[in-house]
């Protein structure tokens, strides 16, 4: 029997692919720059919002090792579970690169590298995500077997020894003064909490969400008040230290700063007991890695935030600039959405005809 999707879990996933969404706004279409344009008290507002979208790239993780801690070691579902992932990013790397070669062939004749890189979308680092997340979905077994053999206070130890090495050690190596005496050079490199380690460490600490915390029956308001804590905080503290920027702008939001590590836990805490079902919303939650993976090919981001520059545009309403930007990135993830779902539903189709094809071929052997 298939197991039925948790919506509040998949109601988390759209949330965080419209924050990863959001956040592009902020490094593509010029959100800061344009808000700025208004006046100050704008800016300050773009940024407070900034720091509440922070959370989705270790939500993700944390989501994956939540399921995936307790799967029973199974090699060949392991591997057809990496390769689900990389045939649709292989697929949109091809399709987008073809489609914008017809519209704008300068593109790849000016640049060759274009073209073969479209078809080494995991090594030529297309989507770091994607490729630091199949490498997780692949080492996952090996990872597992560890981690459920351990006990509630020897795990406490390794998360305690990683959240210090990979978390507090880097942000404070990148924060004045601390980064004259402070380095992790040499030792681990987490850019900012995008790297693999950052990956691995999000991965064990949802797997000990998994196996040493116990869901509620419904979600803990506790949960979401600390989240929005958390991120005030963290704005804060930048907001407050705006006149020495070497202190902490650079650790602001970092995907690995402590506070973001622990607002995402803290996220997901509260979405991980909001138990109900929907198919829509269970459809949508299933579109995130396909919506990502679209919105984020080198070509379409180029294109896409061309058009939605909003500093080149500017705000309908300045008053309520921030609610443009969500209608304009909820409505991207919906439109994306649907193109992901044709996209699962051709290669459904195509393994559909592949099995069938498989089984006849048996039948009229045994005959």
């Amino acid at each position: 029997m298939t197991k039925k999707r948790e919506s509040g879990i998949e109601l988390l996933r759209i949330i965080a692919i419209v924050q990863v969404i959001i956040l592009h706004t902020y490094s593509y279409a010029s959100v800061g720059n344009a808000a700025l344009e208004i006046n100050q008290a704008a800016s300050g507002f773009a940024s407070l919002f900034w720091s509440f979208c922070r959370t989705p790239v270790n939500v993700f993780i944390l989501i994956t090792g939540y399921f995936l801690v307790t799967s029973a070691f199974d090699l060949k579902k392991n591997i057809r579970r990496a390769t689900k992932t990389y045939s649709a990013m292989l697929f949109y790397s091809i399709i987008i690169s073809l489609v914008f070669f017809i519209a704008a062939p300068a593109l790849f004749t000016e640049k060759p590298a274009n073209f073969f890189r479209a078809f080494l979308p995991f090594f030529s680092r297309e989507w770091y995500f994607l490729t630091d997340y199949i490498i997780i979905l692949l080492l996952s077994p090996v990872i597992n077997a560890a981690i459920t053999k351990i006990d509630k206070k020897t795990y406490l130890w390794l998360l305690g020894i990683l959240f210090v090495v990979l978390s507090v050690w880097p942000t404070a190596a990148e924060m004045a003064p601390f980064n004259q005496v402070i380095s992790v050079t040499k030792i681990v490199d987490t850019e900012f909490g995008k790297s693999l380690f950052s990956f691995l460490f999000m991965y064990i600490l949802g797997g000990f969400i998994r196996r040493f915390t116990s869901p509620k029956n419904k979600p803990q308001i506790k949960y979401l008040l600390a989240f929005a804590g958390l991120c005030i905080l963290d704005f804060s503290v930048d907001l407050l230290l705006h006149n020495h920027p070497s202190v902490y702008s650079d650790v602001y939001g970092m995907f690995n700063n402590p506070l973001v590590v622990i607002e995402s836990a803290m996220l997901f805490l509260y979405f991980r007991d909001m138990r109900f079902q929907n198919k829509w919303i269970n459809l949508l939650g299933g579109t995130t890695l396909g919506v990502y993976a679209i919105h984020e090919h080198h070509l379409f981001r180029t294109w896409i935030w061309n058009i939605f520059n909003f500093e080149k545009n500017g705000f309908i309403v300045p008053e309520l600039f921030i609610l443009q930007i969500v209608i304009t990135c909820v409505g991207l993830f919906l439109v994306l959405a649907f193109f992901e779902i044709l996209r699962q539903k051709l290669f459904q189709f195509i393994e559909h005809f592949y099995h069938s094809r498989k089984q006849k071929a048996a039948s009229k052997i045994i005959e």
